[in-house]
């Protein structure tokens, strides 16, 4: 099926699951229908400074919700779905942004995602009074695992290096251990 199926298929099924709250829909909403409409919108001729702001306004919005939840599973879920929404990055989601377009976004929002994702991991550790951290926290394996490769490919094609991403691997190293075939140069 089409982007337009899939989307309506998956906010279907969100909606008409009473267990989801509002925190819940809201994220999936975002998730997988705003982000995907802004990245139709990006395709059809749209300014990039709209983008960018339509992407900066979701990670706003869920920055925020997870503030509201606390320092928990929830809370590292929505950080995690702020940050993907600050780049534009939607589950299973092909990179089919316009050049100029992705060009600008990666320029004005790759070093904050980055920044945003090395403070989720530190401050959680911090407010959960970790002394040091454990391999086995599912939280923070879960935040790392399902967005480092995110940020390796981000690091990757940022125009220029930034020290935000060092901060973020370190953090990882810390709270997960080396990863296998981690092959990211500097």
């Amino acid at each position: 099926g089409n982007i337009e199926d899939k989307t309506t298929g998956k906010m279907f099924g969100i909606l008409t699951d009473l267990s989801y709250d509002f925190t819940d829909v809201m994220c999936e909403t975002i998730s997988h229908v705003c982000l995907v409409w802004v990245r139709v919108y990006a395709g059809n001729g749209a300014k990039s400074l709209e983008i960018i702001s339509f992407a900066k306004g979701a990670h706003r919005l869920l920055w925020d919700a997870a503030a509201s939840e606390g320092n928990n599973k929830k809370a590292m879920y929505l950080r995690r779905a702020a940050i993907l929404a600050l780049l534009l990055k939607v589950d299973d989601s092909v990179d089919d942004l316009p050049n100029e377009i992705e060009r600008e976004l990666l320029q004005k929002c790759g070093e904050p995602a980055l920044n945003w994702a090395w403070k989720t991991a530190a401050t959680y550790v911090q407010k959960t009074e970790i002394a040091v951290p454990s391999l086995e926290d599912s939280n923070l394996q879960q935040f790392h695992f399902q967005i480092g490769k995110v940020l390796d490919d981000l690091f990757l094609l940022l125009p220029r290096k930034t020290m935000s991403y060092i901060e973020y691997c370190t953090y990882r190293v810390l709270h997960v251990g080396i990863r296998p075939k981690q092959n990211v140069s500097l």
